[in-house]
């Protein structure tokens, strides 16, 4: 009975891991992309992050309505920004087959479709939080990776707002 349970926990764990949004894949191809012509970077690292969200809470005792975002910040450790709509038409297919490929095997938690092309969002759920959030418009060349955690209650409070 033992070596089954342990089977079954070895295997949930495996699966689980291969759901999860590839940090380290993801961080390392959004890197590489600066050597497109028109592409356009943005990371902040740790110190980055940590910059940014002061920022913001300093701004926020001006901006009530700021207010309310800073509980979804508090656990970002890092974010990549990936623009690529100035790229040519070869390099942008070249970079969305690349980028749908690394995010083919993480959960995708929210679709949105209009006219224009689709909204996905991916993450890993981890019950109260949602890890490692990806914002991917393919239709727009656009790639946002949130890297950390985000606190489902508080996003649940600012969607009812």
């Amino acid at each position: 009975m033992k070596k089954v349970f342990l089977t079954l926990c070895v295997l949930f764990i495996g699966v689980a891991a291969f759901a999860q949004v590839p940090r380290a894949k993801m961080s390392n191809y959004i890197t590489s992309c600066k050597d497109y012509e028109g592409a356009e970077v943005v990371h902040f690292g740790g110190l980055g992050a940590f910059l940014m969200k002061s920022a913001a809470s300093l701004v926020s005792i001006e901006e009530p309505e700021l207010r309310e975002v800073l509980p979804l910040v508090k656990g970002i450790r890092g974010f990549y920004l990936l623009d690529y709509s100035d790229c040519c038409e070869a390099d942008r297919s070249k970079i969305t087959r690349k980028l749908s490929r690394l995010l083919s095997r993480a959960d995708l938690l929210m679709e949105v479709s209009d006219d224009d092309g689709a909204l996905r969002i991916f993450g890993t759920d981890m019950g109260t939080k949602i890890k490692d959030v990806v914002i991917y418009t393919p239709s727009d060349c656009t790639v946002i990776c949130c890297f950390g955690s985000i606190d489902q209650d508080a996003l649940s409070r600012l969607a009812a707002n």
